[in-house]
């Protein structure tokens, strides 16, 4: 009789070396990708994880997306306030990891206005990887940053963010005495925000594909939230960067998606909760 092994049971020969999630055992994968089988284990919120020795493995850290502006208008019309930046997002390989418990800390959703939560790991497990930077909220710098608020008389930058985690936000144009005006959109991990003007809401900036968990091309994270436009209320919202950002005149669509670390659109949307991933090559000595 002959069996079909499933790679969640092919292992190096005895290895010790494991990673589970203990606190939701089940956010977890197996699969076989560029020769090499693969273990996931994903952190959804914070919880505690266990490595049973030590070793080597690949690591995505995405920090909480940045809430867009609340709805506030000029009182000579114009909207103020831009969309959120994506959290930060942080890739790396070949991370040397020692064995031990510990907790691995993932950030929650930000309200409306507010800058996102870092995500972070223990330094004492992970060598080099401590932490991704929580978006900002409109025209706050973060791991993206978020996106400019109406310029007065002259158009404005959106804020930076950080090198190597995130984007600018994009620029603002600006609003004369008794016109329309906006705010720009959320930097997002894989481009900066788009410039809105004042008809017309800038797209959130595009988040970056990361496979670790699922193996997926279709997994994208850290996108920034849609900027607006209008002349006393919000006539347009721009959309949402791929990766979870917020964004159209839709209500629904408006806060970044959990678990993304995308951010919020201007005039009322809620950044998106972080995520954190670690795989690793199961056959490892």
């Amino acid at each position: 009789m002959s069996f079909l092994l499933c790679p969640k049971f092919i292992t190096g020969g005895g290895s010790s070396f494991e990673i589970n999630n203990l606190s939701v055992p089940g956010n977890e994968n197996f699969y076989y990708d560029n020769g090499v089988n693969y273990k996931s284990v994903w952190f959804n919120s914070s919880g505690t994880i266990e490595i049973t020795d030590d070793g080597v493995v690949d690591i995505m850290v995405v920090s909480g997306g940045g809430g867009g502006t609340g709805s506030t208008s000029s009182p000579e019309g114009g909207m103020f306030g831009g969309g959120g930046g994506a959290g930060g997002m942080v890739v790396q390989t070949n991370v040397n990891v020692s064995a031990g418990t510990g907790t691995m800390s993932v950030a929650g959703g930000s309200s409306v206005g507010v800058s996102g939560v870092n995500s972070s790991v223990l330094s004492s497990l992970f060598t080099g990887v401590t932490q991704s930077i929580g978006g900002g909220t409109n025209a706050q710098p973060g791991g993206s940053g978020g996106g400019a608020n109406v310029g007065n008389h002259g158009g404005v930058a959106g804020a930076p963010g950080t090198p190597g985690q995130g984007n600018p936000g994009g620029s603002a144009p600006d609003r004369d005495s008794n016109s329309q005006g906006g705010g720009g959109a959320g930097g997002g991990a894989g481009a900066p925000g788009g410039p809105s003007s004042r008809s017309s809401g800038g797209a959130g900036g595009i988040g970056l594909n990361n496979k670790y968990a699922n193996n997926s091309s279709n997994d994208f994270y850290a996108g920034g939230g849609g900027g607006c436009s209008g002349h006393y209320g919000i006539q347009t919202r721009g959309a949402g960067g791929q990766g979870g950002g917020g964004g159209t005149m839709n209500s629904a669509q408006w806060h970044g998606v959990a678990n993304t670390g995308g951010g919020g659109v201007a005039g009322g949307g809620q950044g998106g909760s972080g995520v954190i991933v670690v795989r690793y090559n199961i056959a490892q000595p």
